[in-house]
């Protein structure tokens, strides 16, 4: 069996929709303020996009695979490939209204 972060990258790499992955950790506060508001849309917008919460306290080999040491960060993947990434516990505007229904 492969490395949990080989098999995360399987599964992301087959979905089509956008998909938002969040890389939190428990002692963060923007981390703890932001995943509501991430599941939030998650369940909002089920159809165009997915939201992926990784808790990196349990799973720090998927923010070594991303470069990721700063929390909260989100990457925005299509089909697995990074468009973007955001740092910080706010999601940009313009994300938001790319997503509104």
């Amino acid at each position: 069996m492969g490395e949990p972060a080989d098999e995360l990258d399987r599964e992301l790499g087959d979905e089509p929709r956008l998909t938002l992955m969040a890389l939190l950790t428990r002692s963060c506060e923007p981390c703890r303020e932001l995943r509501p508001k991430l599941e939030r849309l998650g369940r909002e917008r089920a159809d165009i996009c997915r939201v992926v919460l990784v808790d990196v306290d349990d799973r720090p080999e998927v923010a070594e695979r991303y470069g990721v040491t700063a929390f909260p960060t989100v990457i925005c993947l299509t089909r697995g490939r990074e468009v973007f990434r955001f740092k910080g516990g706010a999601l940009p505007p313009s994300m938001l209204s790319r997503l509104a229904g």
